[in-house]
């Protein structure tokens, strides 16, 4: 909900800056009823997905369990949007449901931070990017909630001009409009503790080979201490181990494709780092209190 009112705040007050009405906009659903919001309220639309060329920009809004929602007739209405020449994008998790639509294919996008790990492993074809918002030809993406508002604002800077853009941003107590390239600087909760370089360097090589676990010499060597130091500062950092602070980054990864991909259970543990599947399914009872497949029903 909070991707769709921060762009129409945006438009809306871009019209109030402008003094008349140069920014519409119109809201659809599939079959034109209203749409359960995450505020498990109904939220009414304008109109159904009209068959005719959209005059715009086609902006596909997200929510929770968005893999399971991505119906064949929203899905073919965005290919022929994009076959008539519009631009499409997506708010929040609705990068998904383009990329699933087949049109994010070779380009850059972002997404919420929850749902890019499974988002890698299901569009290999797309360079997934850790930005608030992005523009690559006529494509877009944020990555949720006021992010929206960057996005909106670079749309409005190109039709009209920056410093307009600003006046927006101001109208709004906004403050400067932030830089297309500004990190989300968010992924797991711990990230807000973590405050030593080494601890950093450390993590963000995790990060990177969750499928293929890199040992704590390694990670040690990497970061220039010895094994006992970077135990010692993940302990001080983190209060826990980096070989336990590593299972459990591989095992709420392996939770999150689980719920948010179609990959098997096997293919899931592989993903994460895991040999077997039994050796798999022992470490996430142990953290979860339940199977993977029992997660999974």
């Amino acid at each position: 909900m909070l991707s769709l009112t921060s762009a129409l705040e945006t438009l809306s007050n871009a019209n109030r800056v402008a003094g008349a009405s140069d920014f519409e906009w119109t809201t659809y659903s599939e079959d034109g009823r209203p749409v359960l919001s995450s505020l498990e309220s109904e939220y009414p639309v304008d109109a159904p997905l009209p068959q005719k060329p959209v005059d715009g920009i086609v902006l596909v809004i997200g929510g929770d369990s968005v893999e399971t929602h991505c119906s064949p007739g929203v899905l073919n209405w965005l290919r022929q949007q994009a076959r008539f020449g519009s631009g499409i994008g997506g708010l929040c998790t609705g990068s998904y449901v383009v990329a699933r639509a087949g049109l994010l294919e070779g380009k850059s996008a972002t997404i919420h931070w929850h749902y890019r790990d499974s988002f890698a492993e299901t569009f290999a074809n797309v360079s997934l990017c850790n930005r608030n918002f992005l523009l690559d030809s006529n494509r877009y993406s944020t990555a949720g909630g006021i992010s929206s508002i960057d996005l909106i604002l670079e749309l409005i800077s190109e039709q009209t001009d920056s410093q307009f853009a600003i006046s927006v941003a101001e109208q709004m107590n906004y403050g400067v409009v932030r830089n297309l390239q500004k990190l989300t600087g968010v992924g797991t909760p711990d990230r807000l503790a973590i405050r030593k370089t080494k601890v950093a360097l450390a993590v963000k090589i995790m990060e990177d080979n969750l499928e293929d676990p890199v040992c704590p010499a390694k990670l040690a060597q990497s970061a220039g201490i010895s094994v006992r130091q970077l135990e010692r500062l993940f302990r001080r950092t983190l209060n826990q181990s980096p070989k336990q602070y590593y299972m459990k980054m591989r095992l709420e990864r392996a939770r999150d494709l689980l719920l948010h991909s179609s990959l098997a259970v096997s293919e899931i543990g592989y993903a994460c780092g895991f040999q077997s599947s039994s050796h798999f399914s022992k470490c996430f009872r142990r953290r979860f209190q339940q199977s993977p497949l029992e997660l999974r029903r």
